[in-house]
């Protein structure tokens, strides 16, 4: 999957399961991708040397403009998704698949 693809997915996805583009978080969430930081020990301060490396919604970001796109567990969940909502699937799966992606994402934290 190229990284054009990824955006086209991320696009009609999202259409197919809440009616607009999905934004890069939220495809992010779908993907399991979330934010992680790098903690130095060099104080006592608890926030001493935190710093946000990474996050989700920029991964899908950076994929998107990177030619070879997504790799490994993001690449073949946005297929997988693809796969069901592009395939012959009965509309029982669809709108079950559907509604699974609606809690995941809009679930409370």
């Amino acid at each position: 999957m190229t990284g054009e693809e990824l955006g086209d997915a991320r696009h009609d996805i999202g259409r197919a399961v809440i009616g607009r583009a999905f934004t890069h978080a939220e495809m992010a969430k779908l993907c399991g991708l979330t934010g992680f930081r790098l903690r130095s020990d060099r104080s006592n301060h608890p926030d001493a040397g935190t710093t946000l490396v990474n996050n989700g919604a920029d991964t899908i970001r950076r994929a998107e403009k990177s030619p070879d796109g997504p790799t490994g567990p993001v690449a073949s969940n946005v297929e997988w998704m693809l796969n069901v909502l592009d395939r012959d699937a009965s509309r029982e799966v669809r709108d079950a698949f559907c509604a699974a992606i609606k809690r995941r994402l809009f679930a409370a934290e």
